[in-house]
């Protein structure tokens, strides 16, 4: 019998330059969801710096993903200790050019908003992509427009990747994706499914909100963008002005 090979690192599985060309942009592939400060259910307590920077230098310097994708918003509990062992340890991180940094920030002008994109600002060479929650629900595709303006200023090759929950969101989804600095946008299927009163279940949910996935895959189309499916092991889906054909990534958390 012959050994099993083994699994394909980032460099093997990263884009060429022709594929990049085609696809319009970078294709985030496979993103591990990454929580700063991590609960210990067998301990009843959230992790301590010294612990979390532990684990950060044996997971997150040692990813096998193409995004290390850093959760400020829904999943993060323990936002204000998260962002100082980013501001600690991120600076440390040895950088592989096939690996990008992505951090998920929470929604447009509310205070955590705020003191998010203080880090951002703080460790704007750091970032090479800021997710956005909540995309456009309290002002609209503006939220984008003066996001950019931002970011342009502090590192141009910083994207914005906005996270459509709400069928608001979906309505303003061709302005949303109108900024130079939107490369991909992001269905968070499991907001959006809750704002309409859907009932997904892990292995049908593509059916079961397929008609707005497919508003969401037209526009962008039209757009020339890329999608990124769920937030947890999920597909992911990329469109581009030249290609028809999906390309597919997953997400998972660590």
């Amino acid at each position: 019998m012959s050994a099993l090979a083994p699994p394909p690192t980032p460099a093997a599985l990263a884009p060429s330059a022709g594929s990049v060309d085609i696809l319009g942009d970078y294709w985030p592939g496979i993103q591990i969801y990454y929580p700063p400060v991590k609960y210990a259910p067998s301990l009843g307590i959230y992790e301590d710096l010294d612990q979390a920077a532990q684990r950060f230098r044996k997971h997150g310097w040692n990813t096998t993903a193409h995004t290390l994708l850093f959760d400020l918003e829904d999943g993060c509990r323990q936002k204000e200790m998260s962002r100082e062992l980013l501001r600690r340890e991120l600076p440390n991180l040895p950088r592989k050019k096939e690996v990008q940094i992505a951090v998920r920030i929470n929604p447009f002008r509310t205070e955590e908003y705020e003191r998010d994109l203080q880090l951002v600002r703080d460790l704007a060479s750091f970032f090479d992509v800021v997710m956005l929650a909540k995309a456009g629900e309290a002002y609209g595709a503006p939220e984008i427009r003066d996001l950019s303006a931002v970011l342009v200023g502090l590192n141009h090759r910083i994207t914005i990747q906005p996270i459509i929950e709400h069928p608001k969101s979906l309505k303003i989804c061709p302005d949303l994706m109108q900024y130079a600095t939107v490369k991909h946008v992001v269905f968070g299927i499991h907001d959006f499914s809750k704002a309409m009163g859907i009932h997904i279940t892990p292995r049908n949910w593509m059916e079961e909100l397929k008609f707005y996935l497919h508003d969401i895959l037209f526009e962008a189309r039209i757009a020339g963008k890329g999608v990124i499916g769920a937030a947890t092991r999920n597909r992911a889906w990329s469109t581009s002005t030249r290609s028809r054909r999906p390309r597919w990534g997953c997400r998972a958390s660590r």
